[in-house]
């Protein structure tokens, strides 16, 4: 199996697997090959067993894997339930071993050694290896076809306790609710290990963990009938199913202390079941087939994640009990289950969004869809391999032949989404008190720039936006989402930091499209509002701190040019600002560069944004060059050290230049004039500030959300003063002695 095949596997290959499914039958199985005189005659001469020669069943079957010797797990099995057990051997099997436990309990348990499942009426023997996990199926189709109403698959190393499961349906029921729109739940958690340590379950995506809204839920008394819980995955005590990642950095054993409850996650939500201790009922026999072209570890999750989606287009859900088992866990490799989960790691995110992609609408027939997912898998997310789609084809036939009947559609099926990113969560303080307080944090990022004067085509051009979810100025959403997608297209990097959006919203990027929130290029740091304070030094108001969250930008920033912008800014093509990066020389910390905005109505705007930045380099210049020299010395007006109106719609420097300064003010918190103290700044370190002849187009709203006065920064006044050796210097009220 996927867990005691990785024994074997520790020592000998991990990819290869050896299994064994058990599955109880009632009195004995049909005889042996040669044996029987109703066995028909196959075309290739091997002789075939007839579907009515496969025994009734009892209602209850239990499945399991092994390819060790006869345990205590097993024999208790057999003698503490009323069930079925067929033990599917493979070719690494003792099956003398087996056929002798089969004698010991001839009413109750048959094994098909590999010859018998050769002679099975089933299409996916074929298709399914030998020596791997996914033989197990074949005892599936064995109890579906022997009329079995309930599968117990179980790991060979699970023990069942002595109340099994035969009350669960008096257990108390909890609907699961949370607390936002994540899409993930973390049953663990509420059931509450005895570590009381954060746990969760074997592929579970790794960034939501920490994610408090993935398990922190509200549990109400559910109305959910017992018998539309087609799939009751049990909690394990003692060595829970759990990743080789949290079996490396915690400490076993772990139990869980909450008892005889149930609880039901939401349509929409998904979380990973197992093949450790689930009961399945027929309506959702359907999804236990295992996939082959994964290793065991990812093989029964992905199974998971698949017929949990189905099922929310029908009546039937998904439900996690209270242990019901001790796993005393086989001996396994922790670093072999390391490797063989790697999917788990790296693809949850690809199949969850793949799933939430889909949609069984245009199907008539659950089967039919299920096949189609299964298609889209393979062909278009290279999730699962061809292999895997011929197998299921062939299991939609076996089971047609097995006379299985598939759940109809709900009224209502679910339709697609876009899955909430995992958000970046900012936790390192900006700086010192004192002078240090404006130094950057940021990491030297090597430079791509050769020699002094390199061009604009070897540089790693950057930008960032602060944003947070309160739908400033109206349709942010759409705002923004013209604005990102020019980013996207133009800055080899794009930081979105999102500050201070309120407990219990959404991060503002997880509203954007999906070509948004996963472009690679784009980085999400959410700064929640405890994170806030903790920067502030203060508890942080409902509002945006502006000038704080740039700094962030400015330090989470890896590029050599970094552009200072809005998130309703649609900036210029990569080839006008190569040209204004080659013609201002922003190769080190001596020039920098700001544009003016145009302000435009939304539907112009998404002309522009969708010109996908055709314009170019030809009738770039530099229209003015400014130094602080060139400042007269005494009081300056705001807009003459702001040189242009709207100066903070685009501040583009070299980040030495941005280090330099220190960035953005850390005394002042709003989201006006720390544009021209940066200019102020920069001026004074002997920058020259050039406006080029290139715009930004500002998309326009009227509402002002944040216009008021808890918002607005006192207006710096500015003094240039000049040493005595005749060098000059920007000084702001603003500015920290």
């Amino acid at each position: 199996g996927k867990r005691s095949g990785r024994r074997g596997a520790a020592l000998a290959c991990a990819a290869m697997m050896a299994a064994v499914v058990l599955v109880v039958a009632s009195v004995g199985g049909w005889r042996r090959a040669g044996s029987s005189a109703s066995s028909a005659s196959s075309a290739n001469g091997v002789n075939r067993i007839r579907l009515s020669d496969i025994p009734r069943l009892k209602r209850t079957c239990a499945v399991s894997t092994t390819i060790l010797e006869v345990n205590a797990a097993v024999e208790r099995m057999v003698e503490a339930l009323d069930a079925s057990l067929v033990v599917v051997g493979d070719r690494k099997t003792n099956h003398s071993e087996w056929m002798g436990f089969q004698r010991l309990h001839s009413n109750s348990v048959t094994y098909l050694s590999p010859d018998d499942q050769m002679e099975l009426p089933f299409e996916v023997v074929k298709r399914i290896p030998w020596n791997h996990f996914g033989r197990k199926s074949i005892g599936f189709l064995y109890a579906t076809a022997g009329g079995c109403e309930i599968v117990y698959d179980f790991d060979d190393d699970n023990h069942l306790k002595p109340e099994g499961f035969e009350a669960l349906s008096s257990w108390e029921r909890f609907d699961v609710r949370l607390s936002t729109n994540t899409h993930v739940f973390n049953p663990y958690p509420y059931f509450q290990p005895s570590n009381n340590e954060l746990i969760w379950p074997r592929g579970f995506p790794l960034q939501f963990i920490r994610q408090k809204d993935t398990y922190d839920a509200t549990m109400e008394p559910s109305s959910e009938p017992f018998k539309n819980l087609a799939v009751i995955q049990s909690l394990a005590d003692h060595d829970p199913d759990v990743d080789a990642i949290y079996r490396l950095t915690h400490s076993l054993p772990v139990s869980f202390n909450r008892k005889k409850t149930i609880v039901i996650p939401e349509r929409g939500v998904y979380t990973p079941w197992n093949a450790q201790a689930v009961l399945v009922s027929r309506p959702a026999f359907f999804g236990l087939l295992l996939p082959v072209t994964v290793t065991g570890r990812v093989s029964d999750i992905w199974r998971s994640y698949i017929t949990e989606r189905l099922l929310w287009d029908t009546d039937y859900k998904l439900a996690f009990a209270s242990s019901f088992v001790t796993q005393y866990r086989n001996p396994h490799s922790y670093m072999v289950d390391f490797v063989d989960e790697d999917d788990l790691y790296n693809k949850v995110d690809d199949m969850l969004q793949a799933l939430a992609g889909w949609s069984s609408a245009k199907h008539a027939s659950l089967s039919s869809a299920y096949i189609d997912l299964v298609t889209k898998l393979v062909d278009e997310c290279n999730l699962l391999g061809r292999d895997d789609l011929h197998l299921a084809k062939a299991w939609v036939t076996d089971l047609e032949r097995v006379g299985y009947v598939w759940p109809s559609f709900r009224q209502t099926r679910m339709e697609t989404r876009t899955l909430q990113k995992v958000p970046i969560v900012d936790e390192r303080h900006l700086g010192t008190d004192g002078d240090a307080s404006n130094a950057l944090n940021a990491s030297s990022a090597p430079t791509v720039v050769e020699g002094g004067g390199g061009t604009a085509a070897r540089i790693k051009l950057g930008g960032f936006i602060v944003t947070r979810n309160d739908n400033y100025g109206g349709d942010l959403v759409g705002r923004s989402t013209l604005a990102l997608r020019r980013m996207i297209e133009v800055f080899d990097e794009v930081v979105v930091v999102d500050m201070n959006t309120p407990v219990g919203t959404p991060p503002f990027l997880a509203l954007l499209p999906a070509d948004i929130s996963g472009a690679r290029n784009i980085k999400s740091v959410v700064v929640s509002p405890e994170m806030c304070a903790r920067e502030l030094g203060a508890a942080c108001e409902d509002k945006m701190y502006e000038l704080l969250a740039r700094n962030i930008g400015l330090r989470e920033s890896a590029a050599d040019v970094v552009v200072s912008t809005n998130s309703e800014v649609i900036v210029p093509s990569r080839l006008t600002l190569d040209e204004i990066i080659k013609q201002a020389s922003l190769f080190d910390d001596k020039n920098a560069v700001i544009l003016e905005r145009v302000n435009i109505p939304q539907v112009k705007a998404q002309s522009i944004a969708l010109s996908k930045g055709t314009e170019g380099k030809e009738g770039v210049k530099m229209l003015r060059s400014v130094r602080v020299q060139d400042f007269r010395v005494g009081p300056a007006g705001l807009m003459e050290v702001s040189i242009i109106g709207d100066c903070g719609d685009f501040q583009m420097a070299h980040r030495d230049l941005w280090q330099k300064i220190g960035g953005f003010a850390k005394n002042q918190h709003g989201h006006n004039f720390g544009d021209s103290d940066v200019i102020a700044r920069w001026l004074s370190s002997s920058a020259t500030v050039h406006v080029a002849n290139a715009k930004v187009y500002h998309t326009s709203h009227t509402s002002h959300k944040h216009d008021k006065p808890a918002t607005w920064n006192p207006e710096p006044r500015f003094t240039v003063v000049q040493d005595a050796g005749g060098s000059k210097r920007i000084m702001s009220t603003w500015m920290v002695a």
